[in-house]
C-alpha cells in the first residue's frame, strides 16, 4: 500500500496532468491512506504496534523540525509538504497532494480556512476583559444580594 500512495503522490506532482485525472488520482492516494489506517488498526487490534499513533508523532515532529518523517522516510520542509498532503481541519482526514493544492476550489478552501486560523494575540484576548469578568460588579445590579439574603 505505502508504495502505491508514494507512486501516486510523485505522479500528482505533474501539473500538466489535467484537473480531472488530478482530482481522480488524489481521491485514489486518500483512499489508498484510509485502508493503510484501517489495517494499521487492525495491526494494534492483534496485539501489535501503534502504526498510527508513531505516524502521527511523526508527522507532528516532521512539521515542527522540517525533517524526515522516519515512518514513511519522507522529507518535508516548509516548502515541500507534498508528501504528507495538507489536510483541512473540520475535512475528515482527506488531505490534497502536489498538484491537487492548486485546483479551482481548493485554493479558494485553503485561503477560507487560513483567514479563520489567523491566531489571537494576547493583548486582543485581555482587551474584552473587564471587571464583569471577575465579578467586581457582581453586587452593584441587587440580584445576588437578593439571593444571598
Amino acid at each position: 500500500i505505502i508504495r502505491e500512495i508514494s507512486e501516486g503522490v510523485k505522479k500528482i506532482q505533474n501539473v500538466g496532468l489535467g484537473e480531472h485525472a488530478i482530482r481522480d488520482l488524489n481521491d485514489g492516494i486518500n483512499k489508498l491512506m484510509r485502508e493503510k489506517w484501517h489495517w494499521n488498526r487492525r495491526i494494534k487490534e492483534l496485539g501489535g504496534q501503534d502504526f498510527n499513533k508513531l505516524e502521527r508523532k511523526a508527522m507532528i515532529l516532521a512539521e515542527k523540525e522540517g525533517g524526515t518523517n522516519t515512518i514513511t522516510g519522507t522529507v518535508t520542509t516548509d516548502e515541500n509538504t507534498d508528501s504528507m498532503g495538507t489536510g483541512l481541519k473540520g475535512s475528515g482526514g482527506y488531505r490534497y497532494f502536489g498538484a491537487a493544492k492548486d485546483l479551482p476550489g481548493v485554493k479558494e478552501l485553503f485561503a477560507r480556512h487560513a483567514a479563520k486560523v489567523t491566531k489571537r494575540k494576547r493583548g486582543d484576548v485581555y482587551k474584552y476583559i473587564t471587571p464583569d469578568y471577575y465579578g467586581l460588579r457582581d453586587e452593584e445590579d441587587g440580584v445576588l444580594l437578593e439571593l444571598e439574603g
